[in-house]
């Protein structure tokens, strides 16, 4: 009899069009499926359709996205002890399996998530002011810190985020979101270049909602707009916010806490906390995601921080 489990994995989405699958297109459930099929816990038949398998992600990912822990369900046959390190073998190195929990029959790893962590790894001298040119040498004060930190807490609460989005009027109720934590950590080196990480949780997120909060407080700190425009885009008037790179989005955690106060305890179900895996993680994490954010913004050619405040934010209109 196929019992449902919850499996938590990490990857870089870097060669990817995403986390979800499409048929003809190179995807991280496309490598996920396959892996399935040649350890016959999908067959032709999930393969097409993976609804008959009970086959769910967490949160999808764009193209190029990471993530540090996602987790899928699905219903499969009793795997034996040793499938996380089977399927390992069988995936490319840039995705890792590191956990497997039997959950209850009804576990939707979407639905039953009730909120999401991102993360955004960017280099500190974004934060400079446009009349200094960003460059790979510089150092963030505490005090520019203490000012990021003030910006991003304006976010906090349930707030009408239309302009934070594309294609939705002011109206429109599922703009409403509510984002419980937004924060900038200490800078830490990734080779000669410094680098922070800011951190959101939130129920869940629209299209460009977060590359677009990180957008405008970049455009505050960088003196092209005063800090009253984040009252202003919150409220129902048009506000054209820029879109900040793809590249150092990081689909950070899903979490579970209602399941885990629900099920977790119940001497059945194990709670989907993973925080046993976090060496695990952060050394996956340290191998194949910061490298691709590190060596994106080396890269000038190629989208990276420097262009896009270069070349995007300067011409960028507001109104």
């Amino acid at each position: 009899k196929k019992k449902k489990f919850a499996i938590l994995l990490s990857y870089s989405g870097q060669n990817y069009l995403g986390m979800q699958f499409n048929h003809g297109f190179k995807t991280v459930e496309g490598e996920l499926f396959q892996a399935f099929m040649k350890l016959e816990i999908m067959d032709d038949e999930s393969f097409k359709s993976p609804q008959t398998v009970h086959f769910q992600r967490a949160a999808r990912t764009d193209k190029g996205v990471s993530a540090v822990r996602q987790v899928i369900s699905l219903k499969i046959r009793t795997p034996d002890e040793d499938l996380v390190n089977q399927l390992n073998s069988l995936l490319p190195n840039c995705i890792k399996v590191f956990a497997m929990r039997k959950v209850t029959g009804g576990f939707n790893s979407k639905i039953a998530c009730d909120s999401r962590s991102y993360s955004y790894v960017m280099p500190t001298f974004a934060f400079t002011s446009k009349e200094v040119a960003p460059t790979h040498g510089y150092r963030v004060t505490s005090k520019i810190l203490d000012e990021v930190n003030s910006l991003l807490s304006v976010f906090k609460g349930t707030r009408n985020y239309h302009n934070f989005t594309s294609g939705r009027p002011a109206q429109d109720p599922s703009c409403k979101r509510y984002i419980t934590q937004f924060s900038c950590g200490d800078p830490f080196m990734i080779k000669e270049v410094e680098f922070v990480k800011i951190t959101i949780k939130g129920q869940s997120f629209m299209l460009h909602q977060i590359r677009k909060m990180i957008g405008l407080t970049i455009s505050v700190m960088r003196g092209f707009v005063p800090r009253e425009i984040l009252d202003k885009a919150f409220k129902m008037e048009r506000v054209n916010v820029p879109t900040a790179p793809s590249l150092n989005l990081l689909l950070e955690e899903p979490h579970y806490d209602s399941y885990n106060r629900r099920y977790g305890g119940d001497g059945i179900h194990e709670t989907l906390d993973w925080s046993s895996f976090d060496k695990d993680i952060e050394k996956f994490c340290g191998d194949f995601i910061l490298p691709v954010i590190y060596n994106g913004e080396m890269d000038i050619q190629n989208g990276s921080m420097i262009t896009w405040l270069l070349t995007c934010l300067p011409i960028h209109t507001y109104e």
